[in-house]
């Protein structure tokens, strides 16, 4: 996968990778950079496993840092939610900063 400055569509958009290959392909790199990407759909649509997937390759592979809000879920659902994809996050012990 390409670094994060060198994805740019013919608009002229600079984007950010997902991570998620499909998605990064069809868009032409990812999400568009510097921006705020809001997700939108119904219970059970994929929402949170989109965000929590393309947060934690953008930290994983490319060292970009990332933000996850959640109205309906607590840390402990989004956690759990994680884990059952084998992607271990940050913030559950003492050590580390708490994920809210």
């Amino acid at each position: 996968m390409e670094s994060p400055t060198k994805n740019q569509d013919v608009a002229g958009l600079h984007k950010t990778p997902t991570g998620i290959e499909g998605f990064d392909s069809i868009t032409g790199g990812g999400l568009p950079r510097n921006r705020t990407t809001l997700l939108l759909g119904g219970p059970g649509s994929g929402k949170t496993v989109f965000a929590l997937q393309t947060l934690v390759n953008g930290a994983r592979q490319f060292g970009e840092p990332g933000i996850f809000v959640a109205f309906e879920e607590n840390s402990r659902q989004i956690l759990i939610n994680a884990a059952s994809f084998g992607w271990k996050l940050p913030g559950t012990g003492k050590e580390a900063p708490p994920l809210y």
